[in-house]
């Protein structure tokens, strides 16, 4: 079978809604700042901290949000959401349906399992770019403070995510000769 997409589309397979259509609340990002009040505006969201807890209201609904807190070995406290649903430690709560629950309990998926292994090498290769980018201004010229050792991994990295996406485009298209060979890592 070379095309997943089309095996799953005749057996009528619905795919996941993704993580990133529902608001979200990060407990590291919470905690991290000190934070004892929870609002979203858009969905009318208004909660405080108690003992064990947020506790709010939710468009006229009360909610309790449960938080557990884990023991870091050099000291303080690392802040995790427990789901509504499953009562599991989650580090992120999605809001849907007036409860907030984890990625699991919701049937969520991420944007990546939704690409085909061509996209996901091409995506890969641009964030690796991309970074490098960012952090130093260029791809091609070494970064002053760079390992070259590191450097020359990042570019041999590139190069191999060019040759798989190509090679998955090929696979795609149903164009593969017995003969080709593309360098594994």
């Amino acid at each position: 079978m070379s095309n997943w997409h089309d095996y799953w589309q005749r057996k009528g397979h619905i795919p996941k809604k993704l993580c990133s259509k529902l608001p979200c609340i990060d407990s590291f990002g919470i905690f991290s700042e000190k934070t004892t009040f929870l609002s979203i505006h858009n969905l009318k969201i208004y909660a405080h901290l108690k003992l064990n807890g947020f506790v709010g209201t939710c468009e006229g609904y009360p909610f309790f949000l449960s938080v557990e807190r884990q023991k870091c070995n050099h000291g303080g406290f690392r802040y995790f959401f427990n789901c509504s649903s499953c009562s599991k430690r989650m580090r992120k709560v999605y809001f849907s349906n007036r409860r907030f629950e984890c990625r699991k309990c919701l049937n969520l998926g991420y944007r990546s399992q939704r690409l085909n292994a061509s996209d996901r090498f091409r995506e890969t290769k641009s964030k690796i770019i991309g970074a490098l980018i960012l952090q130093y201004g260029s791809e091609v010229k070494r970064p002053p403070r760079m390992w070259k050792t590191t450097y020359w991994k990042k570019l041999e990295r590139i190069r191999y995510l060019e040759r798989r996406s190509f090679r998955a485009c090929l696979e795609r298209l149903n164009f593969m000769p017995k003969n080709m060979i593309i360098l594994r890592k």
